[in-house]
């Protein structure tokens, strides 16, 4: 079911011509990671700081397509 959203959300996104498209996602949700990155999004960004009284690492991941926009950026602040 959540491959069917990402790749439906995708279409509709570039059917409207919204731009940039992103998501993020938690470091930990391993499942969710592999299933944007098996539909080429690539990770883009990660930024770690206290989330929910937890120390988390949020990560930004963007269609591979995007590359040719332009380097990526990849942070990690405390």
């Amino acid at each position: 079911m959540g491959r069917s959203l990402v790749t439906e959300a995708v279409a509709f996104s570039k059917q409207c011509g919204y731009r940039p498209l992103f998501l993020w996602t938690l470091s930990r949700l391993h499942p969710a990671r592999r299933m944007y990155e098996t539909l080429g999004f690539k990770k883009t960004e990660g930024v770690t700081h206290l989330l929910w009284g937890k120390l988390l690492t949020e990560e930004r991941y963007e269609p591979g397509l995007q590359d040719e926009q332009g380097p990526h950026r990849l942070e990690h602040k405390a």
